[in-house]
């Protein structure tokens, strides 16, 4: 399993899953970045899914785009990191909202398809 993500993933959701996949047997890897976009991993993904050749991605992005001024404009990006992950499985773990999201989760919910997408906020 591959988590990608930015510090929301580093901050507590990969520590959190960690015990678990390691339960499971399965082979967990992180790979995150403070201060990084949905526009960031874009233009990496492809190189590290060929890498890692992971069976399940988890994609942990979009706190820090949620103040954009231009959601729209990450449409692009968010279908190419979906495109990068081919056919295995994936979900897409929106970020729990702390203050007004100005459309990027709603962008993440429109492109990410197949992945699933989990919005996070209910849990919180």
């Amino acid at each position: 399993m591959l988590l990608i993500g930015d510090s929301f993933a580093l901050a507590g959701f990969s520590k959190a899953l960690k015990p678990r996949m390691m339960a499971l047997g399965a082979r967990y890897e992180v790979r995150a970045e403070t201060s990084s976009f949905t526009t960031t991993w874009s233009s990496k993904i492809d190189r590290l899914v060929s890498d890692t050749q992971p069976d399940l991605v988890i994609i942990n992005l979009g706190a820090n785009e949620v103040a954009n001024t231009d959601p729209p404009a990450h449409a692009p990006a968010v279908r190419k990191i979906v495109k990068a992950i081919g056919d295995r499985p994936c979900v897409w773990v929106a970020p729990p909202l702390w203050r007004k999201d100005t459309g990027i989760t709603e962008v993440i919910r429109e492109n990410s398809a197949p992945c699933r997408f989990y919005d996070s906020t209910a849990l919180v």
